[in-house]
Parts: C-alpha cells; structure tokens; sequence
C-alpha cells in the first residue's frame, strides 16, 4: 500500500509507519511508484509503478478528510 489519498483499514504497525498528515490510497500497485503527478486541471492523481503499470484516482476532499477513490489502471 502506498501513502496519500484514502485512510485505508490497516494493521497497528502499518498505521505506526505513516507520517501525520500521510494516507493510503487503494490498489497503489505490488511494486514501488516510480512517479507521480497531479492533473493540472482536475483533481486526479496518477502514478507509475516500476513494474510498467499506471494507475489513476480521483482525489475528493470532505471537511478534513481526504478520499482518493480509484478511477483506472
């Protein structure tokens, strides 16, 4: 799993390795990112992985709480 977006349900120690202010997004990928990058037009994110996949996701933000729901891959 890979931080930003979603707060995902994880373990205890899982939860103790992200940084206040870090989340997780869904389906982030079984390989490390290779790079990231915002739409400069709408509120996608995007990621590659090292092993050659793409994956895409909606970014919406409810009161302090930020949701990244995943849109493709």
């Amino acid at each position: 799993m890979s931080a930003f977006g979603t707060i995902a349900s994880t373990t205890t120690q899982q939860n103790n390795m992200i940084a206040p202010g870090d989340h997780n997004v869904q389906s982030a990928g079984n390989d490390g990112i290779s790079s990231l990058t915002w739409s400069p037009t709408s509120n996608y994110l995007v990621s590659t992985n090292w092993d050659g996949g793409v994956r895409c996701w909606e970014c919406q933000e409810s009161g302090r709480q930020i949701r990244a729901l995943p849109k493709a891959q």
